[in-house]
């Protein structure tokens, strides 16, 4: 049976391997890809508000990369989000270290 990262117990995958394997479904009669997901709003109450928050495709987009990194991955709806969760990391009165000719939405970020 295999993990949650596309492995069986004691067997190391190829890339390709774990692309095809990772967070899938292996119950019987399950869907052998992703299901795609075209809704951005939806219903109250529920494990997803909206999609920019989550939804199914972007939850094993993360779980396929984790598995082929070794670890866990986050998905971000834009490059100024996933900037935004790194900057937040660091401690106030800390350092950043970047290019002079970074981004302006990012040099905003930094306080630059």
């Amino acid at each position: 049976m295999a993990d949650g990262d596309g492995r069986h117990a004691g067997e190391r995958l190829d890339p390709e391997s774990i692309l095809i394997a990772a967070g899938r479904d292996e119950s019987p009669g399950a869907a052998l890809g992703a299901e795609i997901v075209l809704s951005s709003t939806y219903r109250q109450d529920g494990t997803i508000a909206y999609g920019r928050f989550g939804n199914a495709g972007w939850t094993h987009f993360e779980s396929v990369l984790g598995a082929l990194e070794g670890g866990h991955a986050v998905a971000f709806s834009s490059g100024i989000a996933a900037v935004s969760a790194v900057i937040e990391t660091v401690p106030v009165g800390g350092t950043v270290v970047a290019w002079r000719r970074i981004y302006q939405g990012t040099g905003r970020s930094c306080g630059a």
